[in-house]
């Protein structure tokens, strides 16, 4: 029995459509084929809708078993659900549609809770949130009835339309339940349909009819229809209309439901059954096979098709080789088994088709093939075709030689020897890359002229007319040619003197003669200091590795360092004239005066040092002298005569002074005192006049002093007596 939802009228109409297309052929699964090898492989039911006596939407089976959601499933156009929009959902087969894809991670093994323990809204079950109930209660599809979805209607106004159409409740399974929920494009409208929902005892008969959003903070539900009342209804349907992400406006609306005829398709493999219901069935033939599928629908109808089993084999049973890598003499055969005659057709390694052999009912052999990988494509009487490929390879030959010595002198001999491997080769071909003669020797000698990197070409021939060539740079070393360089270029007396070798071609010994009587030197770089001044000769011999040595010759002055005495520090007066001699000619001098004679004059007014510098050809020497100042008086400006012991004499005093005359006076011009240095009694003036004390007061003085230079110098000014 079909369970569809339908009217009379419907049934009347379909039946005469029927009729009026009774030979038509609606399913196909393919033509009869052949099979060449085992193997496994999908048969596809191809069903043509165009001129089917019912709606051609195609209303697909579920086959969703107890308690579990099935795969994702495209919607067909954007759906908004509480503020949200989709593209997919997911079938419950306990009468609720959900948005959340994860539940179909693994499809038919997601479950679809039960039972029902807490009325809408809840945030648990978690497969009840964002979900649709049609209503939710524990059904059983596995006792009977289809669970399908189909689209229908015209873009921007089409439903996605999913139906439960007579499936048993779990534990009353005589008790049926047939609903629909429509999902509106455009408008995002839900209708929930029940076209009959019965009372069953168990988990207390609960069922929720509504809509509840992902976090359980919005349910929408049919008034009377939450847990826990125990309801029924029949031919009834409620449009839920959206308001943003807000609840839904429900209202009932005229029971209006949607015909769905649920396509199954039964596969029988030689008229056994081997799969219910899918547009796809797994196969794997081992024989000839007859497949056949009937068609349950709107419509009935039978398709068949006979897979063949011929178990062709194709294999390469000989090749040879190529006798060379040039060479076009090797041979391939290909043997097929199976249902003859076979067409044989071979391709190069460029894909090129080079032979090709029909009607043969034995092997194929290609013959004149040379090195590469070759590929056969045999086809039998069946149509079964094979390929196998082949790669004929040479014989491995390879061209190489070496030469003694390694490092190799001008107009000495070198000789190459031959160190091809392979196939023993039958010609030889010498070019050493100087531009002589071409040698056909197999081991030749040669001896190159000039110095230099030459590209040695060697060529050898084998049998078959296959040649290689390799190529080798030979070195060719000049004899070395002794330099070197000194730092610096002449040298003092003691300062050390290096030497840098500098010679071409890599000499590897060095013997170093500085032209004094000290041992000679060795290494690249080497270092030396004379102990006396003069012009040596510096000799290098330089020896290499492999050609031999070379001498080269030099000079180097030796200077003496001038050495310079302009004399002990000393004084003079202030003024007095001072010859400073460096003491040494022919050299240069740098005196801080600036001068640059051998001796200069000074005249210091103040203690002063003087300094020069002789430069002779580098080697330098400097001296210093310091000159102190003589030849001064100190003059006290006040004294105090009060027989303290201290300050009581006005007495001037100075350095190197041989004699003082000093006069005072007062300050009407009168003098009051006089005496000289050259007096036995001479001590200053003590305060007194005569037996008296001098007033307080300012005094005038003139005092003339004679110093050890004969200069005398004559000093007024002023004292205060104090008291």
């Amino acid at each position: 029995m079909k369970n569809k939802f339908s009217v009379l009228l419907i049934a009347s109409i379909i039946s005469i459509l029927v009729c009026e297309n009774a030979n038509a052929q609606y399913l196909s699964i393919g033509n009869d084929t052949t099979m060449c090898q085992l193997g496994a492989f999908n048969l596809t039911a191809v069903v043509d809708t165009a001129g089917v006596p019912c709606d051609p939407s195609l209303s697909v089976d579920l086959q969703i078993d107890d308690n579990w959601y099935g795969y994702p499933i495209d919607i067909g156009f954007p759906f908004t659900f509480y503020g949200n929009t989709y593209n997919q959902c997911v079938v419950g087969s306990n009468g609720d549609i959900s948005f959340n894809l994860a539940l179909a991670t693994t499809p038919n093994y997601t479950y679809n809770t039960w039972p029902i323990n807490a009325a809408f809204p809840s945030a648990t079950p978690a497969d009840l949130l964002n979900s649709i109930s049609c209503p939710w209660e524990d059904l059983y599809p596995y006792a009977g009835g289809t669970l399908s979805y189909t689209y229908k209607g015209l873009a921007p106004n089409r439903r996605f339309i999913v139906s439960w159409d007579n499936v048993a409740m779990f534990s009353c399974t005589t008790t049926l339940f047939t609903g629909q929920i429509v999902l509106h494009e455009t408008s995002n409208l839900i209708d929930i349909i029940i076209t009959q929902k019965n009372a069953c005892g168990w988990n207390g008969g609960a069922a929720i009819e509504g809509t509840q959003n992902s976090t359980a903070s919005i349910a929408d539900v049919v008034p009377g229809r939450n847990y826990p009342t125990n309801w029924t209804a029949a031919n009834d349907e409620y449009r839920y209309t959206p308001n943003g992400t807000g609840p839904y406006q429900v209202a009932s609306i005229p029971y209006n439901p949607n015909p769905v005829y649920p396509m199954i398709i039964t596969w029988f493999e030689n008229g056994s059954q081997i799969q219910l219901g899918g547009m796809s069935c797994p196969v794997n033939p081992s024989t000839t096979t007859t497949y056949s599928a009937i068609l349950d629908w709107c419509v009935d109808d039978t398709a068949t098709m006979t897979v063949n089993f011929d178990p062709m084999t194709l294999n390469i049973s000989g090749s040879t080789n190529p006798s060379c890598a040039n060479a076009m003499d090797g041979s391939i055969t290909a043997a097929a088994a199976g249902t003859a005659p076979y067409n044989y057709v071979w391709t190069d390694p460029n894909g090129n088709v080079v032979q090709s052999d029909l009607g043969v009912s034995g092997t194929s052999a290609l013959l004149n093939a040379g090195v590469g990988t070759y590929t056969v494509n045999a086809t039998g009487a069946l149509g079964c075709q094979l390929q196998q490929t082949q790669t004929l390879t040479a014989a491995p030959f390879a061209a190489e030689f070496t030469w003694t010595p390694t490092g190799y002198c001008q107009n000495k001999m070198v000789q190459f020897q031959d160190q091809s491997t392979g196939v023993i080769p039958i010609a030889w071909n010498w070019d050493f890359g100087d531009g002589s003669p071409i040698s056909m020797d197999q081991n030749p000698s040669h001896i190159y002229i000039d110095s230099g990197m030459f590209t040695v070409k060697f060529i050898n021939a084998v049998v078959g007319g296959c040649t290689d060539t390799v190529t080798h740079i030979v070195q060719v070393w000049p004899a070395p040619i002794a330099s070197f360089t000194s730092a610096p270029a002449s040298v003092c007396v003691g300062q050390g003197l290096t030497l840098i070798d500098k010679s071409s071609y890599y000499p590897v010994q060095w013997d170093w003669s500085f032209g004094d009587t000290s041992a000679n030197g060795s290494g690249s770089v080497t270092h030396h200091a004379y102990a006396m001044p003069g012009t040596y000769s510096i000799s290098l011999i330089v020896t290499d590795s492999l050609c031999g040595n070379d001498t080269i010759g030099g000079f180097i002055d030796v200077l003496s360092y001038p050495i310079a005495n302009i004399g002990n520090d000393t004084s003079v007066c202030k003024g007095s004239v001072v010859k400073l001699d460096a003491g040494v000619s022919g050299v240069d001098y740098v005196w801080s005066t600036g001068a640059t004679t051998q001796s200069i004059t000074v005249s210091p007014n103040k203690p002063s040092e003087y300094n020069v510098t002789l430069n002779n050809h580098g080697c330098t020497f400097n001296d210093a002298i310091e000159i102190g100042i003589l030849c001064e008086m100190y003059i006290p400006n006040a004294f105090s005569p009060n027989r303290d012991g201290t300050n009581d004499i006005f007495i001037p005093f100075g350095s190197e002074v041989t004699h003082v005359y000093m006069r005072v006076y007062n300050r009407w011009g009168q003098m009051v005192y006089a005496g000289s240095s050259s007096d036995k009694s001479y001590k200053g003036w003590n305060g007194y006049i005569g037996s008296d004390e001098a007033a307080v007061g300012v005094y005038s003085y003139v005092i003339s002093a004679t110093f050890i230079n004969n200069e005398t110098k004559e000093y007024t000014g002023n004292v205060t007596l104090l008291r």
